[in-house]
């Protein structure tokens, strides 16, 4: 069987971040009032919410599963180094092991659009090829588009607990099928 290439999106699919507006915004707040169910990270003025099950959807693509090529491609941020930041909070170790890391600037009339992964990356294959997002107006591809719900994290908090969000959990046996 073929590797699956999978590229990523960040905010809504794998995080949640927010500016340090308000004292409850503050990870000292959240620390206090015991969320730590949801792991944080502070980049400069932002609070950053990791996605539930991440550990898991991480390990399956890294341990489990190392044949699988990666990458982001993410309209966070204001610009290229916000991206990068935020694709190192998430995938922390796993950083050297992704292929590529785009931002909105190599996007076309605002869309992801594959045909640039595909000629800048002959090796990916195109029927292999997936793109995860939270939204499916990003893409240019609604065949190789696969849509996970958004996260934010405020709903994830007041969620009870049978109602937290799975959508990692779901996609990891989702990719485990396609293996």
């Amino acid at each position: 069987m073929q590797p699956l290439f999978l590229i990523f999106d960040l905010n809504g699919t794998l995080l949640s971040y927010h500016h340090k507006t308000q004292r409850s915004d503050h990870p000292e707040w959240f620390r206090k009032h015991s969320f730590e169910e949801l792991p944080l990270a502070e980049w400069t003025s932002y609070v950053v919410h990791l996605r539930n099950h991440l550990t898991g959807l991480l390990d399956f693509l890294f341990e489990q599963h190392p044949a699988c090529h990666l990458a982001v491609w993410s309209f966070s941020g204001k610009n290229r180094a916000s991206v990068q930041k935020l694709s190192e909070i998430v995938f922390g170790q796993y950083i050297s092991r992704l292929e590529f890391i785009w931002s909105k600037y190599e996007a076309v009339r605002g869309k992801k659009c594959l045909e640039q992964v595909w000629e800048s990356y002959p090796h990916w294959i195109r029927s292999r090829t997936l793109l995860i997002e939270d939204s499916m107006h990003k893409s240019c591809h609604r065949e190789h588009t696969l849509v996970i719900p958004s996260f934010d994290f405020r709903r994830e908090l007041s969620c009870k607990e049978e109602m937290r969000d799975t959508s990692l959990l779901d996609l990891v046996e989702t990719l485990r099928r396609l293996q």
